[in-house]
């Protein structure tokens, strides 16, 4: 028959499309692989270098600088003392800071500041401080850092983990670096830039965001650049 395709052909085709979804696991296999196996499968994936290499390529790109008046990079003397402030998180960024600078303390507040641990932020010379990990967010930070932000009796430098836009509280604040992230390899990006051992990105788009967000709050400061 004129036009008439063999059957040999049609198998050749055949072959080619199915071996090509077996190879691409779109048929289901006859025995799947157990839990604990598929679970090795991707631990090691997940562990692997190259996969290690991409996630802190992405924590070091993810950080931005949404402010800074002129305070970074730290270079502070060995005598001075940065404490780090926070509900969570704060062992993991101190352990990172500590890295760069020795003298450096976590000072985890449960739900009040105590007295011990009030005389501890008076005692630093630069307060760091996780905003979003603390319980009651801004009422929690208000607490512990109004008066020293308002007076500027010593650098604060806001680090949001989650938020950015809690910058609109503080307008006063001389520096606040937005992390997006609570991952090892985000603290250990964020602690890098703080002392210029890593370039950071700075989003004119989202203070321009931040800055907007400021007129949906009543009786707010001026934002300054």
């Amino acid at each position: 028959m004129a036009g008439a395709i063999k059957k040999e052909r049609l198998d050749e085709a055949v072959r080619r499309i199915l071996s090509v979804k077996i190879r691409r696991g779109i048929f289901p296999q006859e025995q799947r692989p157990s839990v604990p196996i598929l679970q090795q499968i991707a631990e090691k994936s997940i562990t692997s270098v190259a996969h290690k290499q991409v996630e802190r390529a992405i924590a070091e790109h993810s950080i931005t600088v949404v402010k800074n008046d002129g305070l970074l990079p730290l270079h502070p003397s060995s005598t001075q003392k940065i404490a780090v402030i926070g509900q969570q998180y704060t062992s993991e960024l101190t352990k990172e800071i500590q890295k760069y600078h020795q003298n450096t303390v976590a000072i985890t507040i449960a739900h009040v500041v105590t007295a011990e641990q009030q005389k501890e932020i008076d005692r630093a010379d630069v307060l760091m401080v996780l905003p979003d990990s603390l319980s009651g967010g801004i009422q929690s930070v208000n607490q512990v850092l109004t008066k020293q932000i308002q007076q500027k009796k010593k650098p604060v430098i806001m680090i949001s983990t989650r938020n950015p836009y809690q910058l609109t509280y503080f307008q006063n604040v001389p520096v606040y670096v937005a992390q997006y992230g609570y991952a090892k390899v985000s603290f250990q990006a964020t602690a890098a830039i703080l002392f210029g051992k890593l370039k950071a990105k700075e989003s004119y788009l989202l203070r321009s965001t931040i800055r907007k967000a400021m007129f949906c709050i009543p009786m707010v400061m001026d934002f300054k650049d």
